[in-house]
């Protein structure tokens, strides 16, 4: 993703006294946002990691990230997935013509 984005959900971390909670919280975002990673999966990763409260992360990580962003990574997503399905050909009506001729022949 855009590293912008990934420092402006940063800079959405409200500050919290712990200072381990709010590293956990700064790589969480780095993590979702920049590495495109499900958001459930790397709480439960970092909260190991850092030995964090994993509910205290997903509040942190609730304020700094808004919901359109995992709307619209979805629709991203939705849209790259249907494009990558087969398409038939579309199918071409025999002429008049060339049916007719083709009995003639038989």
């Amino acid at each position: 993703m855009n590293q912008e984005l990934v420092k402006e959900y940063q800079a959405n971390i409200p500050y919290t006294d712990d200072f381990v909670l709010g590293r956990a919280a700064y790589n969480a975002v780095y993590c979702i946002v920049g590495k495109y990673g499900e958001k459930k999966a790397v709480i439960t990763n970092v909260s190991r990691k850092h030995k964090v409260s994993a509910y205290e992360l997903k509040v942190l990580i609730d304020i700094a990230i808004p919901s359109e962003f995992f709307t619209l990574r979805a629709m991203k997503a939705k849209k790259r997935l249907e494009a990558s399905f087969h398409k038939p050909e579309a199918i071409k009506p025999i002429s008049e013509s060339k049916r007719e001729a083709s009995y003639k022949r038989h």
